[in-house]
């Protein structure tokens, strides 16, 4: 039985001092597939840095 699959959003940074820029989305069953698939998916530039956040784990601070 497979384990229920969690969404994240992607981010990355060009350069140091510049803002994360959100590039994507990729869901996945473990933490380790999810950093899997996001540098499969969004590896076509050379990006200083790239991170995943769990959605569930955004706070909203307002939402339509």
């Amino acid at each position: 039985m497979s384990m229920p699959k969690e969404r994240y959003w992607v981010l990355v940074r060009e350069r140091n001092g510049e803002a994360l820029k959100h590039i994507g989305c990729v869901e996945a069953e473990t933490i380790e597939l999810a950093k899997q698939t996001s540098w499969r998916l969004y590896d076509e530039e050379n990006w200083n840095e790239m991170v995943i956040v769990p959605v569930q784990h955004a706070y909203w601070v307002k939402q339509v």
